[in-house]
């Protein structure tokens, strides 16, 4: 067995690790006051179709984590993962994704936040949501709750180039061209399959 106490960077992020392990098995706690999402997008899946990845990847957080399981070749359980976290406010940057803070776990392979709010192209938003089979090349949207007040729908014609809407709906939102006014739109989503 080996002891671990660690200071060192995912990426760009730095992160504390302490624990005990072998070629089989490990117990760890992983720390960090302020980590990227772009460097867990980069670290987990670089290659991950994500709408906005550039700009939800401009976000921190900070977080404590543990780990108590087998580590075999890299492969780890993702149910025996226990993340608690922090959403760092940006509310006062550039990026058109703004978020109020917020926090969020991870239990039994199941990633889920508290409500968010934020502004998303100028439009403020509130959601919550959760997503499951986080180690998978297509992870899951479980379900999303989310509301725009005064929604800008001129808007539709930024997000529609990053979002993959199924061809029936793309070709109707492209088939309109002059959208102008504000719209309030609460929604639910269930079971959506996030390619990566």
């Amino acid at each position: 067995d080996s002891d671990y106490d660690v200071t060192g960077f995912v990426r760009n992020s730095k992160v504390h690790v302490v624990g005990t392990g072998n070629n089989s098995q490990i117990d760890l706690k992983a720390y960090s006051d302020k980590f990227k999402l772009a460097d867990i997008f980069d670290f987990l899946h670089p290659s991950m179709v994500l709408p906005y990845k550039n700009e939800f990847g401009e976000i921190y957080t900070s977080f404590q984590a543990a780990y108590k399981g087998r580590a075999e070749a890299g492969n780890l359980d993702y149910n025996k993962l226990k993340v608690d976290g922090k959403l760092i406010s940006n509310m006062h940057s550039a990026n058109p994704v703004k978020l109020d803070g917020g926090t969020f776990t991870i239990r039994n392979g199941l990633l889920k936040t508290s409500q968010l709010k934020g502004i998303f192209n100028n439009n403020p938003y509130t959601l919550t949501f959760s997503a499951k089979d986080l180690d998978k090349e297509d992870f899951s949207l479980s379900d999303a709750v989310f509301n725009f007040k005064d929604f800008d729908i001129s808007a539709v014609n930024q997000i529609k180039n990053q979002i993959k809407f199924p061809k029936d709906i793309a070709s109707q939102i492209d088939n309109i061209t002059d959208l102008k006014g504000t719209i309030d739109i609460s929604g639910i989503i269930k079971l959506l399959q996030i390619p990566t």
